[in-house]
């Protein structure tokens, strides 16, 4: 039987809107600044397990970095530009405006593809939130705010966020959030939601054969790969590996496969991408080719990504007495306590599902502000008239039966 060799771990889709190439200007800087967080991200995952497979979402990790750094200031913002690669905060914002706006318009003429992406920010009552920071994530990423009660009913608020997920993702994450996010020292949690789906017309259940997969280690495992029969595509063969884009019917949408030569290591073929090679792999020129993909259905989990975004450059975020937020919010020191990521892809001959969520915990520290203090003239009592400004007193008194 005929071994196909495709890439264990490395099958990437990838959300592209024919317009960014040929928009100038801050779209294009946004879609550079995912792709570069992304493929960041996509080495550190993949070297804490080098075997194991992976998906994740550079979108919805992202936006979550970004809509964070709307709170920023000093050297906390400037950090995140450094390791997020961000431009300058009015074409960021206008920039993902421009990418949101022009997603939308893709999806008007997508036949059968949906993109549906959901914000929250869930907050604790009492805790004060810049106005400046609500509108930004209300107008940029549609972002709700919600009240939430964390103190006393963290466990019953991991209830309700999770069945917010469950329902924005169609049941994809059931219990997204671990037990230890949110606790009773959460002041804010954002959560966003990503789900993609899309039907396709290369393959045909009557195509699909078996054949052997190339494991790591030297190992093989006989499994179902679908055909796409000889046909126009985008495909390449590269130096070191082969690239196809398979574009969903009647879209702006498409799927990425990179499969690494036979004696080249999935590792190197993951360092050696760019922001720029992989944004440029949708526009390669149609070839006649010939394209055997395997089934999977791939579910992955970070439950906390403190440590990563470490190693990224980001460790500051979560330093204790260190961060400075004080445009989210400028009566109380926030850090960010950790961030939770879980991903999920399924592709077989009907087509591609795809969902992600980001959750990122925010909690205050230092010195917890003093409660409002209440004073109530209800027992004798002194009272002054005072010039202000010197101190000066006009008139001065007591009270002892104001009747």
């Amino acid at each position: 039987m005929k071994t196909h060799r495709v890439l264990p771990g490395l099958l990437l889709f990838c959300l592209v809107s024919s317009g960014f190439a040929q928009t100038p200007g801050a779209p294009v800087e946004v879609v550079a600044s995912l792709n570069s967080f992304g493929l960041r991200l996509h080495r550190k995952l993949a070297a804490q397990n080098p075997d194991r497979n992976l998906v994740h979402s550079p979108y919805s990790l992202g936006s979550s970095m970004v809509a964070l750094s709307c709170g920023a200031e000093g050297e906390t913002l400037a950090e995140m530009k450094r390791a997020l690669a961000l431009p300058s905060e009015e074409d960021l914002l206008s920039g993902f405006e421009g990418f949101h706006k022009s997603l939308g318009e893709s999806l008007q003429t997508s036949g059968g593809v949906s993109l549906r992406i959901a914000s929250r920010l869930y907050v604790q009552k009492g805790c004060d939130v810049e106005s400046r920071f609500r509108l930004s994530l209300k107008k940029v990423f549609r972002t709700d705010l919600e009240n939430a009660n964390f103190k006393d009913s963290a466990p019953g608020e991991r209830r309700t966020i999770n069945s917010w997920v469950e329902q924005q993702t169609g049941g994809a994450f059931r219990e997204f959030l671990p037990p230890n996010l949110p606790t009773a020292e959460t002041g804010i949690l954002s959560v966003n939601a990503v789900v993609f789906r899309a039907p396709w017309y290369h393959f045909e259940t009557k195509d699909t054969h078996t054949g052997f997969f190339n494991l790591p280690g030297g190992r093989t495992a006989s499994l179902p790969f679908m055909v796409m029969k000889f046909g126009n595509i985008r495909a390449e063969k590269k130096e070191g590996h082969s690239a196809v884009s398979l574009d969903f019917p009647g879209s702006q949408f498409s799927f990425l496969v990179l499969v690494p030569g036979a004696d080249v290591p999935l590792a190197k073929l993951e360092a050696s991408l760019t922001p720029e090679s992989l944004a440029a792999y949708p526009r390669m020129t149609e070839r006649e080719a010939k394209l055997y993909l395997p089934r999977f259905n791939l579910l992955h989990s970070s439950p906390s990504l403190k440590e990563t975004m470490n190693t990224l450059g980001l460790g500051g975020l979560f330093a204790p007495n260190q961060p400075n937020f004080s445009r989210l919010s400028g009566k109380m020191p926030f850090r960010l306590a950790d961030m939770v990521h879980q991903a999920r892809i399924k592709v077989d001959e009907g087509g591609v599902y795809a969902a992600a969520a980001t959750a990122s915990g925010i909690e205050p520290f230092g010195s917890p502000p003093e409660p409002p203090l209440i004073i109530k003239a209800d027992r004798p009592f002194l009272f002054a008239i005072q010039h202000s400004k010197s101190g000066a007193c006009l008139f001065l008194g007591r009270v002892t039966d104001p009747r």
